[in-house]
């Protein structure tokens, strides 16, 4: 099938993949470190019957979605969380968890227009591997919709410290939030078969939103139940100039500080972390 071709993710982007890459490789394999230990050998190649979850709800960020409850999501910090005052690129993967052996998680770019999504997805793989990635194969890609939108999505074999792996990630480009969206979800063959890692990846694109960054003169009062709400520095009366600041004289000053949020009227106006 042909597709039009699509812009280019800028180079700026493309270096955001590669730090998206490390999450990959560096992020996402906690299981297997954890809690996998050698399986007794199965009388059927068929994975084991996943476990059943019930679904909540995440939102932060400017989106939302579906996941299965007992997951905690928190950014990675290893693309900026907010991009220092700037809520338009980031990431956000589960944490730890030994009751649910599964990492889900998002990644999120900003560009102007439309990138090609195969290059997305070619480039995430490409910069995988290059970080240290055992890329075993990559499944076809398949097309779909999110939202009248193109979507593309593709499985992936991979191993870590000799423990398969097996992984779905999907990618859009939602023009209303300027993003290209990317959520994941990775497991061991073992639990979670490449049809069930499917489904769940299409359950999650089916329920993804994008909710909207505040950016309004006035701010929406509200209680943090469901977490914390995104603004812009200016729309909660910050000079964004003079936070650029303020975190430029933290991380030059080597005050051994990781992470750095600013709240403002109950909302998250800048969220950033340093090395390492």
């Amino acid at each position: 099938m042909r597709r039009a071709r699509k812009a280019q993710l800028s180079t700026n982007n493309l270096v955001l993949l590669a730090v998206a890459a490390v999450v990959v490789t560096a992020g996402i394999w906690w299981w297997t470190s954890t809690n996998s230990q050698t399986p007794e050998p199965s009388p059927s190649p068929s994975p084991s019957e996943p476990p059943e979850y019930e679904l909540v709800t995440y939102t932060g960020f400017g989106f939302s979605f579906e996941h299965p409850e007992g997951l905690v999501f928190a950014a990675r910090g290893l693309m900026g969380g907010l991009d220092h005052a700037r809520p338009h690129q980031g990431d956000i993967q589960s944490l730890d968890s030994e009751d649910i052996p599964l990492i889900m998680g998002v990644i999120w770019l900003q560009s102007e227009s439309a990138p090609d999504l195969e290059d997305v997805l070619d480039t995430v793989f490409g910069l995988a591997q290059e970080s240290g990635l055992q890329l075993e194969e990559r499944g076809p890609a398949q097309t779909g919709t999110k939202d009248g939108r193109e979507m593309m999505y593709q499985t992936f074999e991979a191993s870590s410290d000799g423990t398969p792996l097996l992984g779905a990630i999907s990618t859009w480009y939602d023009e209303e939030a300027g993003r290209a969206y990317q959520p994941y979800v990775v497991s061991i063959p073992e639990i979670y078969g490449e049809e069930d890692l499917i489904s769940m990846l299409l359950e999650t694109v089916d329920s993804f939103e994008h909710v909207g960054i505040e950016a309004e003169t006035e701010l929406e009062t509200y209680w943090p139940t469901d977490g914390w709400r995104v603004a812009t520095p200016e729309a909660a009366g910050i000079d964004p100039a003079m936070l650029d600041d303020m975190i430029d004289a933290v991380d030059s000053r080597r005050i051994g500080a990781d992470s750095l949020m600013v709240l403002r009227h109950g909302y998250i106006v800048s969220d950033v972390y340093f090395a390492p």
